[in-house]
Order: structure tokens, then sequence, then C-alpha cells
């Protein structure tokens, strides 16, 4: 092989390279913005200020793409009650059976409790949710959002 063949060789196979990176690099970037959008979806739990037994569970989508197929676990918080496991007690399920799609804004639902707990930090939530693109997501009761492989529906409710 002569000097000047394989130099070509060398630089088509950089060049490959090269783009198989950028293009990598691309649809990381795509992901992140995704998941950037996504953080725009929250949901917490509010006491009722004129009805001391009444409480509301807010969702909060800033997007613009309405959420699908959503769900939040409502749990007394470790502080508060556990189970024998350690695991936090169960409270409430509330989703899109009871309520619907959830549009982009400030949505607010009146919630109950047959226990009422101390206080608002004592409730963790964790919602579950489809996007527009059809992947399933959970935000966690400390705020960090993973993307799930299974829908919702699949999925086996464990409150840690």
């Amino acid at each position: 092989m002569e000097q000047s063949d394989l130099s070509s060789w060398f630089a088509a196979v950089s060049t490959f390279v090269a783009v198989a990176v950028a293009l990598w690099y691309s649809q990381l970037q795509r992901r992140d913005v995704a998941h950037d959008r996504l953080c725009d979806v929250h949901a917490w739990v509010e006491k009722m200020p004129d009805d001391p037994g009444c409480w509301k569970l807010v969702v909060e989508n800033l997007t613009r793409q309405p959420i699908y197929r959503w769900h939040c676990i409502l749990a007394l918080g470790a502080q508060e009650k556990q189970t024998a496991e350690g695991k936090s007690e169960l409270i409430q399920e509330l989703g899109h059976v009871d309520k619907g799609i959830i549009p982009p804004g400030h949505h607010e639902f009146s919630w109950e409790p047959e226990d009422q707990p101390l206080g608002e930090s004592f409730v963790n939530v964790t919602l579950f949710f489809k996007d527009g693109k059809g992947h399933f997501w959970r935000r966690l009761e400390d705020g960090n959002l993973k993307r799930m492989r299974k829908s919702v529906n699949h999925m086996k409710v464990r409150v840690d």
C-alpha cells in the first residue's frame, strides 16, 4: 500500500468517525431538550385555607403539550407514618381515569384524606405520566424525573 492510499484511507475513516460522533451528540442534545421540557411538569398537595379537613392536589403542566395517562400516588412521609417494612404508607391514588388529561396550565383537584396528614411536607407525591411522544415518566417525591420503560398500567405500584 502506498503512502497516498494509506493517508486517503485514514482520512475517510476519520471523517466517518467525526460524523458518527456529531450525530451521537446531536441525539443526546435532543434528549436533553425533551427532558428539560418535561421538567416543567410538577405535582404537590396543599391544605385548603378555608377548610381544615380538605386538601387539594395541584398538577402544574408548564409545557406546551398535554400529559396523558397520569396518576399520582399520595403517601404519608417517613417522618409521620411508615409500614412495618419501613415504606411510606399509601394514602390514595388519583389519576387520568378520575380526572382526565392535563392540558398545559395550573390544575387543582380536591382531595379529602381519611387520615389527616400533619402538614403539606408530610405527604409524598409521586407523579406518573405519558408525554405526547408516548414515553412514560415518573416524577419522584424528591423532584427527580425518570423515564420509565413500561406504561403505568403495567407497573406494580410500590411506594419507597
